[in-house]
């Protein structure tokens, strides 16, 4: 993380779908922190990073810095330039849903249409969604939900009115009880390591 304390663009990639998300921050590690914490919190639900996220683990997420910028007066319009040249606007190759930019009481996004224009859309307030933005999220979650239910039901099926067996428990309780040795002998390994420095 020492290498992403400054400010900059950074790339957020998902090492399963490898799809990506762009954003910039005065300080990256911060910020990268900061994405991992939003992904438990009920008010970024909707959006497909923290969905994503929730879904692989963040583990099979990494962070890359595409551009150092010291000059923070300029990150909103380089963070614009990666979006476009990545894509990462398109639901196909990344999260990024909008680009926004802060007004007095309003806000404009930037949205790429079907030919490849960028559409500018002015809000009442920074409240207000934009029909395509809540278009998005709503497709984007009713996939979600329903790979979830799909994958639900194929777990209820499996064991619906069923009970493992004598030998099934004993296998799972002698695993779990390996597992936990396991890691009583490494923490004591690392403990005895820690001590002999």
């Amino acid at each position: 993380m020492n290498g992403l304390c400054c400010s900059g663009i950074y790339v957020i990639i998902n090492l399963i779908n490898k799809k990506m998300y762009v954003g910039a921050s005065k300080d990256v590690g911060k910020r990268w922190n900061g994405h991992k914490e939003a992904m438990y919190k009920k008010s970024h639900n909707h959006y497909p990073l923290y969905v994503d996220m929730k879904k692989y683990g963040a583990r099979n997420f990494i962070i890359a810095l595409l551009e150092i910028v010291p000059d923070y007066t300029q990150l909103k319009s380089k963070e614009e330039y990666w979006i476009k040249k990545l894509e990462t606007i398109k639901e196909d190759i990344g999260y990024n849903i909008e680009i926004s930019r802060e007004g007095s009481g309003s806000y404009e996004s930037k949205y790429v249409n079907d030919n490849g224009n960028i559409i500018y859309k002015r809000n009442r307030s920074k409240t207000g969604m934009p029909d395509e933005h809540r278009q998005y999220i709503s497709n984007y979650m009713k996939r979600i939900w329903a790979e979830r239910k799909a994958r639900g039901e194929e777990f209820k099926a499996g064991m619906v009115g069923r009970k493992h067996s004598p030998e099934a428990k004993a296998k799972m309780r002698k695993t779990h009880i390996d597992i936990i040795q396991k890691k009583r002998e490494d923490d004591s390994k690392n403990m005895d390591q820690s001590q002999a420095a």
